[in-house]
């Protein structure tokens, strides 16, 4: 499924009238990208949040 769409957007990029979708393309690329090693870090920075609201709750 993937692939088909991947093969859309490229004929759909030939055709030039990609043009607006070559915008999205770029970004939806890059957010799939960042989530990644995005995801590692919101692991530490959920630890230290939990750490905080247990402190909260103890006040």
């Amino acid at each position: 499924m993937i692939l088909s769409y991947l093969h859309g957007e490229v004929q759909s990029f030939r055709f030039g009238e990609s043009v607006p979708m070559k915008k999205f393309s770029p970004p939806q690329m890059k957010e799939v990208s960042f989530p990644t090693p995005h995801t590692l870090h919101p692991t530490p920075s959920f630890k230290s949040g939990d750490d905080t609201l247990s402190g909260y709750t103890s006040s």
